[in-house]
C-alpha cells in the first residue's frame, strides 16, 4: 500500500510547483506578448521588463523559440553578486506575469487552455475560479 502511494507522488503531477518553462515556442510567447500588450494596465513598471529581458529569442533554432537567460548570466550584466536572492525574487515575479498572461490569453481566445496549462502549476489549471470550469 505504501509503494503505490509512494509511486503516485512520486509520478503524479499533482504536488508541487512548476518551475518556470526555459523554452517557450514561439508561438506561445507571441500569445503572451499579445495578451500582455492588450493588457498592460494590469502590470507594473518591473513586471513589464521581466518577460523581455529573461527570455531572449534563439533564430537558430529550427522554430524559434524564446530562451530562459541564465542567472548567472544575468547577475553578471547586472554586477550583483547575490544572484541566488535575486533569482528567488525574480523567479516569482516572472511566474506569475507569465501565468497571468497565458490566462488572459486563454479569455481573449490566443491561446488553448491546454497550452496555458504548461504554464501553472502542477496539478492545478489556474482558470477554475470561473463556476461551470471545463477543467
Amino acid at each position: 500500500m505504501f509503494s503505490l502511494f509512494l509511486l503516485q507522488n512520486l509520478l503524479g503531477q499533482r504536488y508541487g510547483s512548476r518551475p518556470l518553462p526555459s523554452v517557450i515556442s514561439e508561438d506561445h510567447m507571441d500569445a503572451l506578448v499579445t495578451s500582455f500588450n492588450n493588457n498592460r494596465h494590469l502590470f507594473d513598471e518591473e513586471e513589464a521588463n521581466l518577460l523581455w529581458k529573461w527570455y531572449k529569442k534563439d533564430e537558430n533554432a529550427v522554430t524559434p523559440q524564446y530562451i530562459l537567460q541564465p542567472i548567472s548570466a544575468m547577475a553578471e550584466r547586472e554586477n550583483r553578486p547575490d544572484s541566488y536572492q535575486m533569482w528567488s525574487k525574480v523567479s516569482r515575479t516572472l511566474q506569475a506575469v507569465v501565468r497571468r498572461c497565458a490566462m488572459l490569453a486563454v479569455e481573449n481566445g490566443l491561446m488553448t487552455s491546454e497550452m496555458a496549462r504548461t504554464f501553472h502549476r502542477s496539478g492545478e489549471c489556474g482558470f477554475c475560479f470561473r463556476q461551470n470550469c471545463s477543467y
